[in-house]
């Protein structure tokens, strides 16, 4: 991909002119970004999600720090690599296809319990709920991360869980100290403003792209920025169109995994509008709410063509 170091463009209409207008504080904030942490060790990693662009950008920042990065596509191979191979720690995504998350870590924890071993297992997942706290947390695993996921955090977040700091026993690199003590690792509930509690006026104020914040959670790094654009232009069709024959289909877990994946692909960007319109779609699906479906996945629709519009001044 050519680098488009400047991330350049024309303006094309008011959300590109809001990017544009962002630029020069994200390259301000560019070099303190692009401060990683150094750990110093070199770690074996198992980075299991379902989404290829979550994948690739979990091992590029894993292997940006210097550990060596094995990937996973689900649940399942998550666990077949694990058990074939020797891993430092587990950094695994909580919604998955075939085997999730929580059912992985917990065949893990009873492969191990037998050898008297564990290895960290660090969860990620883009909704944290009392329940999933409950759940993760009974199968095993030693921290959680809420995405889209910030390098810093994640980095420091492996290398407390596998230096064995109590501590690490946290959300979001927070201490468990005051966490409740249910499940085998007290994970800490971060009370945080989420898209899902913005009202819709403040979601429509906000710009579709925010160039700044994707930036700095990927340490500066514009050809991955870039990396993402193109991901995004070859997942989001394929996605949209499993989303609308599962609506066609009435197949409620198609729509759902379809918009979740969606998801987690447009936060990336911090594209809120979307990141609102897939978590409504991926309601409809779990819930199978036929009446409402046409019309959340035409609003989907929409704005994921927003964001494409959007996007159109990064791309090469």
């Amino acid at each position: 991909m050519r680098d488009n170091e400047g991330l350049q463009g024309s303006p094309m209409s008011n959300e590109t002119k809001t990017a544009a207008s962002g630029r020069a504080d994200a390259r301000r904030n560019e070099r303190a970004s692009m401060e990683m942490p150094r750990p110093g060790r070199s770690l074996s990693v198992l980075v299991a999600d379902d989404v290829p662009a979550n994948r690739r950008i979990l091992k590029s920042l894993l292997s940006r720090a210097g550990y060596d990065v094995t990937v996973a596509c689900d649940g399942r191979e998550a666990v077949e690599q694990f058990t074939q191979g020797d891993f430092d720690v587990v950094v695994m995504d909580v919604k998955m296809p075939v085997l999730e998350g929580g059912e992985a870590t917990a065949i893990i924890r009873r492969k191990e319990a037998a050898a008297k071993r564990h290895t960290p297992i660090v969860a990620l997942t883009t909704h944290l709920s009392q329940t999933s706290w409950d759940e993760l947390t009974e199968a095993g695993v030693d921290a959680i991360l809420t995405k889209p996921i910030d390098m810093k955090r994640l980095i420091a977040v492996v290398e407390r869980v596998t230096r064995g700091n109590e501590d690490a026993r946290g959300m979001d690199g927070q201490s468990a100290s005051s966490a409740p003590q249910t499940g085998p690792g007290a994970v800490r509930l971060a009370h945080e403003v989420t898209v899902d509690s913005l009202p819709d006026e403040l979601l429509a104020g906000r710009p579709m792209v925010d160039l700044e914040g994707s930036l700095k959670r990927l340490g500066g790094d514009r050809n991955l920025f870039l990396e993402f654009v193109l991901v995004f232009q070859e997942d989001s069709p394929g996605l949209l169109k499993v989303a609308r024959d599962g609506v066609a289909n009435r197949n409620g877990p198609v729509v759902e995994r379809a918009a979740h994946s969606l998801r987690g692909l447009v936060s990336n960007f911090g594209a809120q509008p979307v990141v609102r319109a897939a978590t409504n779609m991926e309601e409809v699906g779990k819930a199978e709410q036929w009446d409402r479906a046409d019309s959340i996945l035409n609003s989907l629709e929409k704005t994921v063509a927003r964001l494409n519009t959007a996007l159109d001044e990064y791309r090469a």
